[in-house]
């Protein structure tokens, strides 16, 4: 059986996650104690540190991956292409590249959870 792959460029993904993620942390401002907010500032900070850290960057976008943010990473017409591959029980992974070309690496299916 072969594998569908989603080709994804890492860089706009971790560009959607920085954006949806801030439209969460504004929306929820007013609801957070200013130290929770600035922890969760600070933890945004460190994973988008981390996405672009050479050695733990692939970790990063499967823990992610794995903790159900897979729909902030990709845009409309990619996240139907997994559903899609999901609802038909099909195989599937996602492989991450720089925009320079240079390869992030393969997040597997085991770790795609929305």
């Amino acid at each position: 059986m072969m594998t569908n792959t989603l080709i994804v460029n890492a860089d706009q993904a971790v560009k959607a996650y920085r954006s949806c993620m801030m439209e969460h942390l504004c929306a929820d401002m007013d609801y957070l104690h200013p130290t929770e907010f600035a922890g969760d500032l600070k933890q945004l900070a460190q994973d988008l540190l981390a996405f672009d850290s050479g050695v733990n960057s692939l970790a990063t976008f499967r823990n992610h991956f794995r903790n159900g943010s897979t729909m902030m990473f990709l845009d409309d017409k990619s996240f139907d292409q997994l559903e899609t591959w999901h609802n038909e029980g099909a195989e599937f992974r996602i492989a991450l590249f720089k925009e320079d070309g240079s390869p992030v690496g393969i997040v597997e299916q085991k770790d795609i959870t929305w």
